[in-house]
């Protein structure tokens, strides 16, 4: 185990939150019961700030203040709750949650999570320097825990707050849905109404456009999304998948947020701990059984020069790929092989959530509708 103090890169260029760090040594020192006397800021990513707070006794404790104040309270709730229930129905390790507050109506102005800082590397710090079989060891531990998550985490709807972030001013149903179907048509639904009465200002600000191109231009994007929707009705991609019971889905299961105990001594790995479950959501088996984004098979153009190296690494991958999908087959059976297969061939669920489950500029979703109907 390393203990060595993490610091990770700035993830975008917002500026830091204007925090006073002697008011959050007080409220944390209150909630906890502890005298804290030093405070570290970690990380800050797109969504949040991660801070290592200290004291005079006990263990430290991690502080998550979200980035953006105006995210529904519910979100920051939705985040315990879900953590708590993994605690309590699973032995999947997760951080255990201290204290929380979803206002600003506390003396430091901020909402806040205050957590256990659980043991062990991120994943991606020791990926590359683990040896074949402990990258098969992880990702047999990994299969482990979907099919834990799968057997003790069902559910008979679909629930969904906020995986489309950023569009919150807009109201909608936030579920729960009885499919996934359903699900997408509430996102696409949002979209089009964000872009009917924000879109033409958008273009007007982001991209200095004249007020008749942009009502144009709006008109068509907004035709264009009414379009998807009609397709989806007729050609339903979700058919086959929306099946009951469904499960919990992480949503960011990638080798930062896994948690590992990598010892040099006899060279073993395990997996510590899982974080960050700010966008968990119930979901589909689908959703569950994936490839790890870290062994997923990389799309080269014909053109694009690729290193020996990379050759090298795409070759591994293909093995471990081998790997995860009999590990798969082993525990969930023949529809995990099955889900694994149709990924591979069927790209439009996949397209839709590149979509809508993400937050994208006007450009980039249009370009995204034109392939995704031009395709499919």
């Amino acid at each position: 185990m390393n203990n060595e103090l993490e610091k990770f890169e700035d993830s975008d260029d917002e500026p830091t939150l204007d925090l006073d760090f002697n008011m959050m040594k007080q409220l944390v020192s209150s909630r906890l019961d502890r005298n804290c006397v030093k405070t570290c800021r970690l990380s800050r990513g797109a969504n949040n700030e991660i801070h290592l707070l200290q004291f005079d006794n006990g263990p430290d404790c991690i502080a998550r203040l979200p980035r953006n104040s105006i995210n529904p309270a519910e979100k920051l709730a939705c985040e315990v709750a879900t953590m708590k229930y993994i605690a309590q129905n699973t032995k999947i390790k997760v951080p255990e949650v201290y204290d929380w507050d979803c206002t600003t109506h506390n003396i430091i102005k901020f909402p806040y999570i205050l957590m256990e800082r659980l043991p062990g590397q991120h994943l991606y710090r020791v990926w590359d320097e683990l040896t074949i079989e402990n990258k098969i060891n992880v990702l047999s531990q990994i299969v482990d825990i979907l099919f834990e998550i799968w057997n003790k985490c069902q559910f008979n709807e679909i629930g969904c707050l906020y995986m489309n972030k950023g569009r919150d001013a807009i109201p909608s149903f936030t579920g729960p849905f009885k499919s996934s179907r359903e699900w997408f048509d509430v996102l696409i639904q949002k979209e089009k109404c964000f872009f009917e009465t924000h879109g033409v200002q958008v273009l007007i600000d982001k991209m200095n456009m004249n007020l008749a191109d942009a009502e144009k231009r709006t008109a068509e994007l907004v035709k264009q999304l009414a379009l998807l929707q009609l397709k989806l009705s007729k050609n339903n991609p979700f058919e086959s998948i929306d099946l009951p019971p469904f499960t919990l889905i992480h949503y960011d299961f990638d080798a930062q947020n896994i948690l590992v105990d990598w010892s040099s001594v006899d060279n073993t790995i395990k997996i510590v701990g899982i974080i960050d479950w700010e966008f968990s959501h119930t979901g589909t088996l689908w959703e569950l059984c994936d490839y790890p984004i870290w062994i997923q098979e990389i799309e080269y153009e014909p053109y694009e020069f690729v290193s020996d190296k990379e050759l090298q690494r795409n070759q591994e991958n293909q093995g471990l790929r081998v790997h995860f999908r009999n590990e798969v087959i082993k525990i969930f059976g023949e529809k995990g092989g099955k889900i694994l297969d149709m990924k591979e061939k069927d790209r439009r669920i996949e397209s839709l959530e590149t979509m809508f489950t993400m937050v994208h500029g006007f450009s980039m979703l249009e370009c995204y509708l034109r392939c995704f109907i031009d395709q499919f």
